[in-house]
């Protein structure tokens, strides 16, 4: 009897830590790839406080630099109350080991709301990584719990 009790504990906990570790995570993607030499890219996830999309995009007509690119994060609220975001996009240095070129805000967004945030990308180059990072939070004026962590990475090398 006491083995049956045991046994149907330890299935009972499990399970528990099963549920409660899927609901905590359940706002949590992470995804890298190698966009070398490619000057457009897309990733988008939804999350549960907004939509999130990672994109490469061409810049304006330079004709000193015609590979002008940029490595862009959009954020957008898909709920129906106001919440909180850190949204930022960086450049890894492979060569210097540094982060050398960043964005970052944080903002609170109401619903439909969005912001993006860019900065210059070398994409010929496999010198350079480029992260894409956001953390959504549902707050009140005593709780912050951070609901949504959205991470892409652009690999080059």
């Amino acid at each position: 009897m006491r083995k049956t009790n045991l046994l149907k504990g330890v299935v009972c906990g499990l399970l528990f830590t099963a549920v409660a570790g899927s609901a905590v995570f359940a706002g949590t993607y992470s995804n890298t790839e190698n966009k070398r030499k490619e000057m457009k890219y897309s990733n988008t996830y939804c999350g549960t406080l907004g939509a999130y999309t990672s994109y490469g995009s061409k810049g304006a007509s330079d004709p000193g630099s015609p590979n002008k690119a940029y490595a862009n994060l959009k954020t957008q609220n898909t709920t129906g109350s106001p919440h909180m975001y850190t949204c930022s996009v960086y450049q890894w240095n492979e060569y210097l080991e540094i982060f050398d070129k960043s964005s970052f805000k944080t903002v609170v967004l109401v619903p439909g709301q969005n912001c993006t945030v860019s900065i210059p990308r070398e994409y010929t180059t496999n010198y350079y990584e480029y992260y894409h990072h956001v953390s959504g939070y549902y707050y009140t004026n005593t709780t912050t719990v951070q609901l949504d962590d959205y991470s892409y990475t652009v690999d080059q090398e």
